[in-house]
């Protein structure tokens, strides 16, 4: 038995957590994590990089040609989806600012976005990796050694990744622009940590420095800490851009189960909360608590939201999150 403990962060590049472009979700039941980087020269890339999450980890069991699967069904949910949420944003806009998103839509490709994901096999001690594009997943053993796994064309596993302009990415267009990596590697303690590329290189290059980043980044105690971290990094020209991190930290225990902390933890911050299993507070207008059931967490910003859905806040002060 193993027990897991998660950690979450999520920033915009511009030091806010209200508009994203990179996405995360895991769900603890199934044990199944991912974030995605929303390209950012293509066309509402949120909904692309949110989708992306969701999809994978409301899958039952990954751990087959998820890529067949892929193809075959999530691929054109993904393109359809996006579709109706770009139409229903339009619809919402006139005059100049319609003028101005019909330019953009013209001039840019489709939403476009990078992923990763991974789901964890505690019965063989084995982590499944699914990968397309620079974000990026690090395997870090209990001995300190790290294996690394992104699809830039420079990269060859375990080795430094090249992190560059022009990464594989799942596209709203029906395509997928590059192949994805599908492995698995063999994991019973330490840290899994998924990244989106704003992160990943900074990490990278912090690891092979000092090792002790790890546990670093694992201390921080509130979202404050890790803005702290990312505006001295901005500083020295690093981490400019929208930034996603899971940290998930497993050790040997004679409990299976799982510990979740998610940063931002300040209220009030407003999100769309789907699928998940949290102590929230109604935000509507009935006022009314509500709980829900399903252990997946995704956390959307509202300005992504659109035709104003229900929006909970969430009250981390009583957050919890069951198997």
């Amino acid at each position: 038995m193993s027990k897991i403990q998660i950690k979450a962060f999520i920033l915009s590049k511009d030091g806010s957590i209200y508009f994203c472009q990179d996405s995360l979700a895991f769900n603890t039941a199934k044990r199944s994590f991912a974030v995605a980087d929303g390209v950012t020269n293509s066309y509402h890339p949120e909904i692309v990089s949110q989708l992306l999450c969701k999809c994978f980890v409301e899958i039952e069991n990954v751990n087959f040609a998820w890529d067949e699967c892929f193809a075959n069904n999530i691929h054109d949910k993904i393109c359809r989806q996006w579709e109706e949420n770009v139409a229903a944003i339009e619809s919402n806009l006139s005059g100049r600012r319609l003028e101005h998103a019909l330019m953009k839509r013209d001039n840019l490709s489709r939403g476009a976005s990078t992923f990763a994901g991974i789901q964890i096999d505690s019965n063989s001690n084995q982590v499944h990796y699914y990968i397309l594009g620079d974000s990026t997943f690090f395997a870090i053993n209990s001995d300190g050694s790290m294996n690394a796994f992104s699809t830039n064309d420079t990269v060859a596993e375990g080795s430094m990744i090249k992190y560059t302009n022009h990464p594989h990415y799942v596209c709203a267009d029906g395509h997928i622009y590059g192949q994805w990596l599908i492995g698995k590697v063999p994991f019973s303690s330490g840290y899994l940590m998924l990244m989106t590329d704003g992160c990943a290189e900074w990490f990278q290059e912090a690891f092979c420095r000092d090792k002790t980043i790890v546990e670093q980044l694992w201390d921080l105690k509130d979202n404050e800490g890790f803005e702290e971290v990312a505006a001295k990094c901005r500083k020295e020209g690093k981490m400019n851009d929208d930034l996603a991190i899971i940290q998930i930290k497993i050790t040997d225990s004679c409990d299976d189960d799982a510990e979740v902390v998610l940063f931002p933890d300040y209220p009030p911050i407003t999100y769309k909360a789907e699928s998940a299993i949290i102590v929230a507070h109604d935000n509507s207008d009935d006022g009314n608590d509500v709980e829900q059931q399903d252990a997946v967490v995704t956390l959307v910003p509202e300005e992504t939201i659109v035709n104003q859905p229900k929006y909970v806040l969430i009250d981390f002060e009583n957050l919890s999150l069951y198997k």
